[in-house]
């Protein structure tokens, strides 16, 4: 089971992910509420996707984002890879610019997760 430290008090739980390859790596908030996990489009272009598809709407962070769907390859959280993540791609998320996206219930619906204290608790099923 892998622990990452999570800042106590923080109404957002930020995390490092690495889209892909482990050498492009990226900040994101975790977020049970989405469905799917999100990239901004800086990001997108960073990890080599490019918005081909019609936007959908798609929830993250209690709002509804207009999105275009993207499948990841794979998306590595603290050591723990799941391949082919549904994702979608958004103009901007409406907290730090420093943010790649949020991860979502299409990586988390694949692991084992828990929040204890400051660590959040992840491992594969």
């Amino acid at each position: 089971m892998s622990k990452i430290h999570i800042e106590v008090g923080s109404n957002l739980m930020v995390i490092e992910g690495a889209v892909n390859k482990p050498t492009l790596i990226g900040q994101f908030i975790i977020d049970t509420g989405s469905t799917d996990c999100i990239l901004t489009k800086e990001a997108a272009k960073i990890y080599g996707y490019k918005p081909r598809n019609a936007p959908v709407e798609v929830q993250g962070l209690n709002k509804l984002y207009q999105g275009e769907p993207v499948l990841l390859d794979s998306l590595t959280v603290s050591g723990i890879t799941v391949k082919n993540v549904a994702s979608r791609i958004v103009d901007e998320l409406p907290v730090s610019p420093k943010l790649s996206g949020i991860i979502g219930m299409s990586f988390l619906g694949q692991v084992n997760f828990s929040v204890i204290g400051d660590q959040l608790m992840v491992s594969k099923r």
